[in-house]
């Protein structure tokens, strides 16, 4: 299977309110015996979706369709559940720490509130694996209460449903094939920079990944607002399980329209994230998203947020500029435009000033 597959495209083309996005296989990354011409391909494959669109399908991922199907089957048992069971981790209990169960409405995007229900998990790293004194001085410059309350945030415990019963173990396994999944992106994306293989993985090896297991009902019919507002991603990827719900998720365009992006059997989505549009000064974008859930099912997403250490400094790189102009990018934080702007970053400054901005538990 060549890592382009016959079929795809190079950009996004729009067909109706659908879009074909470039499908992608990982294998020759997942794969300790595939050549160095074989790695090449696949990477110069990457570096031209993620400089022409910024999502593509991604196969040859080496997670077994079937656990990701089971994952999804206990996510809907979950949420099904009463309220007052799923209340019983709920993250507005001790909303400084980022985990566990939001209730319908408590996401927050752009202001609006969301009609979605999710629990939160982060990788289990603590505040002493990294560097937390760096927060202290250039670029973060944080006061001691602010760095006081990374390490809260950092060594909270992830919160776990009782029920289902097999929910956690199947999760956990889940995860730790994704991370891998996310390692070999960064592989790949490295040597489609021209840079050694192995650049980012001093920048990755304690990657603080997030996984947002999400529940969409459907919108209300007239209902104002959407299941998630348009948005971007705060890391490197986001590796999304669909389930196979249609006309859900919706990419914008480059003139500013929407499209659909449906379900593709067997593939994750995936999707960068804003750390990739400071690395590359623009060349890789991160592309703006929402969700539209208008069909009777109930529609479960398991979003992995691949991401950076907690502690990783993030700054510009030397790489070969966009053929065009560089992709325009936005500076949600504070932090992220003084990266988009040539600077540096700490990548946790960015993801608290998101995550500290993110529900509203008053719903």
């Amino acid at each position: 299977m060549a890592f382009l597959q016959r079929g795809a495209r190079r950009a996004f083309c729009a067909t109706g309110r659908q879009v074909s996005l470039p499908v992608l296989d990982l294998s020759p990354f997942m794969s300790s015996s595939s050549s160095a011409l074989q790695r090449q391909e696949a990477a110069r494959s990457l570096d031209d979706a993620c400089s022409s669109v910024g999502f593509f399908y991604l196969e040859g991922h080496g997670v077994p369709t079937q656990e990701i199907q089971q994952l999804h089957r206990l996510a809907k048992r979950f949420f099904a559940l009463p309220e007052s069971v799923k209340e019983s981790i709920a993250m507005s209990s001790q909303p400084a720490q980022g985990r566990g169960y939001q209730r319908l409405g408590e996401n927050v995007t752009l202001n609006q509130r969301d009609w979605q229900e999710a629990i939160d998990f982060f990788a289990p790293i603590h505040s002493k694996e990294v560097n937390l004194n760096a927060f202290a001085a250039e670029p973060a410059r944080m006061r001691d209460e602010e760095i006081e309350k990374l390490q809260q945030f950092m060594d909270a415990p992830n919160v776990w449903p009782n029920q289902p019963a097999e929910f956690r173990a199947s999760a956990e396994a889940y995860f730790s094939k994704v991370s891998r999944v996310g390692d070999a992106l960064m592989q790949a994306m490295a040597l489609g920079l021209g840079l050694p293989q192995d650049f980012f993985d001093h920048l990755t090896n304690q990657s603080f990944w997030c996984v947002r297991v999400i529940g969409y009902p459907a919108l209300r019919q007239g209902a104002v607002g959407l299941s998630c507002g348009e948005h971007t991603d705060y890391g490197c990827w986001t590796i999304l399980a669909q389930d196979e719900t249609p006309d859900a998720l919706e990419v914008q365009l480059s003139g500013g329209s929407w499209a659909k992006v449906p379900p593709r059997a067997g593939a994750f989505v995936v999707n960068l994230g804003d750390m990739l549009s400071v690395w590359t000064k623009g060349r890789y974008k991160a592309t703006r998203h929402r969700v539209r859930q208008t069909k009777g099912d109930f529609r479960t997403s398991i979003a992995f947020f691949y991401e950076p250490n907690f502690d990783a400094v993030i700054r510009p790189l030397d790489v070969a500029p966009p053929l065009g102009k560089p992709h325009p990018c936005e500076g949600s934080t504070a932090p992220l435009a003084r990266g988009l702007a040539g600077g540096e970053l700490i990548y946790g400054e960015h993801l608290f000033a998101k995550v500290s901005s993110n529900f509203d538990f008053g719903a």
